[in-house]
């Protein structure tokens, strides 16, 4: 073999393993994000509620094309994304489409350079760190990254900082699930202002800047114990009204959502200012401080010294659970003025022990306590509801929700279908 013979020879070989290389490469699944799942339902449902991103269980695994990005990027942003345009910056993206709004003013500020030859390369994914790169650049930190590493270090360094991207190690692409939470992480990343002045060098300060969120939508992020949910309460200080809900202090439209469910939990809650009333936009349990025990009527056996004792179905032994002294009892929706552990002796019903500090003592005890009665008939002047068998009365119809009421057959019906 001569000499020319044996370099296309090596050359040939290492064509051939640059190409499984890449082919390897190619069909390698990106690693997909480790995030919570309250922020992650937090995320889908804040996303769907401002219309930037429409969540559907059918799709929230499909990968976010770059193009897709710039519109949910501009929707975070309210740019108006049917908004004409004079300016293309890009030959692959043509005049008609409907992202090109959002696409050319994200480039204006600075947030896309495009990938050479004036190409945008449109249905491309996006990788984490690139679509960081593009917040921030929008948010005014191009000029701080230029200085001090440039991409992808500096970008990176901020995602630190701002915890942007925790949890998305290794990830190579974004779902829209993914997408949903890096977006309401965006939105509460304060915008990076510069002063410069002839006698001193440029400085940086986003400590004093707002966020896209409170800048833009009037959108805030809070966390703390839900005490107040529509007519219950475990303050009696503070009075919540029918479709309010009270949270440190302030009064917020319910919006539509069923906060009863996160009373006396620790809370991350997402509200927006608005000239009629404030509303909640969204809030789930965090799951960082929540514990929650529920326990049965059956499964109950006494109430002592600040303890519940129960039987554990998994193990059928009894197990105790402590109750903080200074714990809100609330037996269907009202506090407790009296006797605890007459309370807790329910013959139907459940108890639930809401640890919300997580020092394992419960700081919040719900008692839901209902009686099965077969229905009668109903008075609809005098708003009754009469038990077949007995004739007594079973509730005030607009307390119908603390019993349970059944037809003949024994099948649980309400109060509709009497």
């Amino acid at each position: 073999m001569n000499k020319a013979t044996k370099i296309i020879s090596i050359l040939l070989t290492f064509t051939t393993l640059f190409q499984f290389t890449v082919f390897a490469d190619s069909n390698e699944k990106s690693k997909r994000a480790n995030i919570k799942a309250s922020e992650q339902e937090l995320a889908q449902n804040v996303m769907d509620r401002l219309g930037i991103m429409n969540y559907s269980a059918d799709n929230t695994d499909d990968i976010i094309s770059r193009i897709d990005f710039s519109v949910y990027l501009g929707r975070l942003l309210q740019i108006d994304e049917y908004s004409e345009t004079d300016i293309t910056y890009y030959t692959d993206v043509p005049n008609d489409h409907y992202a090109l709004a959002c696409l050319d003013y994200l480039t204006q500020l600075g947030g896309f350079e495009g990938t050479g030859n004036s190409e945008f390369r449109p249905n491309d994914s996006i990788s984490p760190i690139q679509a960081a790169k593009v917040i921030f650049n929008v948010l005014g930190y191009r000029a701080y990254a230029d200085i001090t590493g440039g991409y992808p270090a500096a970008y990176n360094k901020l995602c630190e900082e701002t915890k942007l991207l925790d949890g998305f190690s290794g990830c190579t692409d974004i779902t829209r699930n993914e997408m949903t939470v890096i977006l309401l992480r965006a939105g509460f990343i304060n915008k990076l202002g510069i002063a410069n002045s002839e006698t001193s060098p440029v400085t940086f300060n986003s400590e004093n800047g707002k966020s896209i969120f409170e800048d833009t939508w009037d959108i805030y992020d809070d966390s703390g114990v839900l005490k107040n949910s529509g007519l219950i309460t475990l303050d009696e200080s503070i009075t919540a009204g029918d479709g309010n809900t009270v949270f440190n202090g302030v009064s917020y439209d319910n919006n539509g959502i069923d906060t009863e469910e996160y009373l006396g939990k620790y809370v991350r809650i997402i509200t927006q200012k608005a000239d009629d009333a404030d509303k909640i936009i969204y809030m789930v349990a965090d799951e960082k401080y929540n514990s929650e025990k529920r326990i049965a009527a059956k499964d109950f056996v006494k109430y002592t010294d600040g303890s519940v004792q129960y039987c554990d179905n998994d193990t059928g032994k009894e197990k105790t659970a402590k109750i903080d002294k200074s714990a809100t009892i609330l037996l269907n929706g009202e506090i407790v003025k009296y006797d605890v552990e007459t309370a807790m002796k329910i013959s139907k019903g459940e108890i639930i022990l809401i640890d919300n500090n997580r020092d394992n003592a419960a700081d919040a005890v719900i008692i839901n306590s209902y009686n099965s009665y077969v229905a009668g008939y109903t008075d609809v002047q005098n708003e009754l509801i009469y038990d077949k068998k007995t004739g007594s009365t079973i509730a005030d119809i607009d307390k119908y929700a603390r019993v349970k009421i059944h037809n003949d057959s024994g099948s649980e019906i309400s109060l509709s279908e009497i």
